[in-house]
Protein backbone atom coordinates (compact mmCIF):
# COMPACT_ATOMS: atom_id res chain seq x y z
CA UNK A 1 0.00 0.00 0.00
CA UNK A 2 1.40 3.62 -0.77
CA UNK A 3 0.95 6.53 1.52
CA UNK A 4 -2.57 7.64 0.08
CA UNK A 5 -4.06 4.01 0.29
CA UNK A 6 -2.74 3.90 4.36
CA UNK A 7 -4.18 7.95 5.00
CA UNK A 8 -7.67 6.17 3.33
CA UNK A 9 -7.73 3.31 5.20
CA UNK A 10 -6.92 5.35 8.48
CA UNK A 11 -9.65 7.87 7.90
CA UNK A 12 -12.45 5.03 6.96
CA UNK A 13 -11.35 2.34 9.82
CA UNK A 14 -12.94 5.36 13.12
CA UNK A 15 -16.46 5.44 10.27
CA UNK A 16 -15.92 2.11 9.82
CA UNK A 17 -15.72 0.90 13.60
CA UNK A 18 -18.71 3.98 14.57
CA UNK A 19 -21.20 2.76 12.35
CA UNK A 20 -21.95 -0.48 14.21
CA UNK A 21 -21.87 1.45 17.57
CA UNK A 22 -24.17 4.31 16.70
CA UNK A 23 -26.86 1.51 15.04
CA UNK A 24 -27.01 -0.08 18.34
CA UNK A 25 -27.57 3.31 20.70
CA UNK A 26 -30.30 4.18 17.82
CA UNK A 27 -31.65 0.79 18.10
CA UNK A 28 -31.63 0.71 21.55
CA UNK A 29 -33.55 4.31 21.64
CA UNK A 30 -36.66 3.02 19.46
CA UNK A 31 -36.97 0.34 21.68
CA UNK A 32 -40.40 0.65 23.98
CA UNK A 33 -38.21 -0.26 26.99
CA UNK A 34 -34.16 0.78 25.98
CA UNK A 35 -31.70 -1.09 27.68
CA UNK A 36 -29.80 0.89 30.73
CA UNK A 37 -26.71 1.71 29.85
CA UNK A 38 -25.33 0.96 33.45
CA UNK A 39 -26.27 -2.01 34.94
CA UNK A 40 -28.23 -1.43 38.25
CA UNK A 41 -26.65 -4.49 39.90
CA UNK A 42 -23.54 -5.81 39.23
CA UNK A 43 -23.55 -8.90 36.98
CA UNK A 44 -22.50 -12.15 38.72
CA UNK A 45 -20.72 -13.81 35.56
CA UNK A 46 -19.35 -16.51 37.87
CA UNK A 47 -20.22 -18.34 40.31
CA UNK A 48 -19.05 -21.23 42.27
CA UNK A 49 -20.82 -24.45 42.05
CA UNK A 50 -22.49 -25.62 45.10
CA UNK A 51 -21.04 -27.49 47.68
CA UNK A 52 -22.13 -29.49 50.46
CA UNK A 53 -22.36 -27.54 53.90
CA UNK A 54 -22.19 -30.48 55.89
CA UNK A 55 -19.12 -33.14 56.00
CA UNK A 56 -18.40 -36.19 57.41
CA UNK A 57 -16.51 -36.73 60.94
CA UNK A 58 -13.16 -38.05 60.47
CA UNK A 59 -11.04 -41.26 61.99
CA UNK A 60 -7.99 -41.47 61.90
CA UNK A 61 -5.74 -44.53 60.57
CA UNK A 62 -4.70 -45.82 63.84
CA UNK A 63 -8.15 -45.79 65.29
CA UNK A 64 -9.63 -47.33 62.61
CA UNK A 65 -6.59 -50.31 62.70
CA UNK A 66 -6.95 -50.59 65.88
CA UNK A 67 -10.82 -51.26 66.02
CA UNK A 68 -11.47 -52.26 62.10
CA UNK A 69 -14.67 -54.31 63.26
CA UNK A 70 -16.16 -52.29 64.67
CA UNK A 71 -16.92 -50.15 62.05
CA UNK A 72 -18.73 -51.40 58.35
CA UNK A 73 -15.72 -49.97 55.66
CA UNK A 74 -17.26 -48.90 52.26
CA UNK A 75 -14.87 -48.66 49.65
CA UNK A 76 -15.64 -45.78 47.10
CA UNK A 77 -13.29 -46.78 44.36
CA UNK A 78 -14.46 -48.49 41.08
CA UNK A 79 -15.82 -51.75 40.80
CA UNK A 80 -12.67 -53.39 39.21
CA UNK A 81 -10.17 -51.64 41.39
CA UNK A 82 -12.14 -52.84 43.88
CA UNK A 83 -12.09 -57.16 42.67
CA UNK A 84 -8.16 -56.27 41.63
CA UNK A 85 -7.28 -55.16 45.32
CA UNK A 86 -9.60 -54.74 48.58
CA UNK A 87 -9.74 -55.40 52.12
CA UNK A 88 -11.11 -58.19 53.82
CA UNK A 89 -14.81 -57.18 54.98
CA UNK A 90 -15.03 -53.86 53.06
CA UNK A 91 -18.06 -53.35 50.92
CA UNK A 92 -17.53 -51.85 47.56
CA UNK A 93 -19.69 -48.69 46.52
CA UNK A 94 -18.36 -47.03 43.39
CA UNK A 95 -18.32 -43.56 43.78
CA UNK A 96 -18.68 -41.04 40.48
CA UNK A 97 -19.14 -37.49 41.99
CA UNK A 98 -20.87 -36.36 39.15
CA UNK A 99 -23.68 -38.86 39.71
CA UNK A 100 -25.38 -38.80 43.29
CA UNK A 101 -25.76 -42.42 45.07
CA UNK A 102 -28.96 -44.19 44.17
CA UNK A 103 -31.72 -44.47 47.08
CA UNK A 104 -31.30 -48.22 46.52
CA UNK A 105 -27.26 -48.22 47.41
CA UNK A 106 -28.60 -46.91 50.00
CA UNK A 107 -30.95 -48.74 51.26
CA UNK A 108 -28.46 -51.52 51.05
CA UNK A 109 -25.86 -50.36 52.63
CA UNK A 110 -27.99 -49.44 55.67
CA UNK A 111 -28.88 -53.22 55.91
CA UNK A 112 -24.91 -54.02 55.84
CA UNK A 113 -23.95 -51.66 58.29
CA UNK A 114 -25.94 -53.48 61.42
CA UNK A 115 -25.64 -50.61 63.42
CA UNK A 116 -22.13 -50.34 62.70
CA UNK A 117 -20.39 -46.47 61.89
CA UNK A 118 -19.62 -46.22 58.13
CA UNK A 119 -15.87 -45.39 57.33
CA UNK A 120 -15.33 -44.00 53.82
CA UNK A 121 -12.86 -45.44 52.28
CA UNK A 122 -11.02 -44.89 49.03
CA UNK A 123 -7.86 -42.83 47.04
CA UNK A 124 -7.44 -39.43 46.95
CA UNK A 125 -10.06 -37.18 47.16
CA UNK A 126 -13.12 -39.24 46.72
CA UNK A 127 -13.75 -40.68 49.68
CA UNK A 128 -14.03 -36.97 51.46
CA UNK A 129 -16.61 -36.22 48.70
CA UNK A 130 -18.51 -39.66 49.22
CA UNK A 131 -18.62 -39.20 52.61
CA UNK A 132 -19.94 -35.58 52.25
CA UNK A 133 -22.87 -37.06 50.34
CA UNK A 134 -24.09 -39.44 52.19
CA UNK A 135 -24.31 -37.35 55.51
CA UNK A 136 -26.13 -34.60 52.70
CA UNK A 137 -28.61 -37.43 52.24
CA UNK A 138 -29.03 -38.23 55.80
CA UNK A 139 -27.38 -40.85 56.68
CA UNK A 140 -25.82 -40.55 60.41
CA UNK A 141 -22.60 -42.01 61.74
CA UNK A 142 -20.75 -41.75 58.94
CA UNK A 143 -16.42 -41.09 58.94
CA UNK A 144 -13.94 -41.33 56.64
CA UNK A 145 -10.14 -41.35 57.07
CA UNK A 146 -8.27 -37.43 58.42
CA UNK A 147 -6.20 -37.97 55.74
CA UNK A 148 -6.69 -38.07 52.00
CA UNK A 149 -4.63 -41.87 51.52
CA UNK A 150 -3.42 -42.08 47.77
CA UNK A 151 -1.21 -45.23 47.77
CA UNK A 152 -4.11 -47.65 48.35
CA UNK A 153 -1.65 -50.73 48.83
CA UNK A 154 -0.25 -48.49 51.93
CA UNK A 155 -3.70 -47.90 53.24
CA UNK A 156 -4.50 -51.65 52.43
CA UNK A 157 -1.46 -52.88 54.03
CA UNK A 158 -2.21 -50.75 57.79
CA UNK A 159 -5.63 -52.02 57.16
CA UNK A 160 -5.15 -55.57 57.34
CA UNK A 161 -5.46 -57.98 60.41
CA UNK A 162 -1.61 -59.71 59.26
Amino acid sequence: MNRDQWKRFAIRLPILAALPILAAILLNAARPQPLDWVAKRPYEIFQDCPETTRTAETISLDTLANALNDYLLVDCRSAEDFAALSIEGSVSLPYNPLFPVSAEALADLDGKRKGRPVVVIGTGVFPKLFAAELVENGAAGVLRLETLETDWAKLRKALSAD
